[in-house]
């Protein structure tokens, strides 16, 4: 697996909140005379995402989760059982993106490539995983 990422999990959350606020809850907000505007991610759009990946997780048949973050670290309202995550995992795999992600032993690239060498950063990663094997 790749090193922790709840700050990308939170860019995610970001993005498919406004998507959701534009598509689906704008009426309930305005309706709830919130003020709502693009790119300002309060506490709703927060919500809404968590609403979501909790109804998701409802039709995967997670029967004793509930998710109050969108990285799942360090909340005491985070809940879930091995069976659960087994479940969640076995839905995850399905996903060929998924399997790569969870399957890489090893990843470099370049972050920024600049004329100039010095300015170039180059992120070099190795899985600790060891069901993964060694390669």
């Amino acid at each position: 697996m790749l090193p922790s990422g709840n700050d990308a999990a939170f860019t995610v959350c970001e993005y498919f909140s406004h998507i959701l606020y534009l598509y689906k809850y704008r009426k309930i907000a305005l309706k709830n005379q919130e003020k709502v505007r693009s790119f300002n991610y309060g506490k709703h759009h927060i919500r809404w995402f968590l609403h979501e990946m909790n109804q998701y997780g409802k039709e995967l048949g997670l029967k004793d989760s509930h998710f109050d973050s969108p990285h799942g670290l360090m909340n005491r309202f985070n809940q879930s059982t091995v069976q659960d995550q087994a479940k969640l995992t076995h839905a995850c795999m399905k996903i060929p993106l998924f399997r790569k992600v969870v399957g890489t032993h090893r990843c470099e690239t370049w972050a920024f490539q600049s004329p100039d060498p010095d300015l170039n950063t180059h992120y070099k990663w190795t899985s600790t995983n060891k069901m993964l094997g060694s390669k």
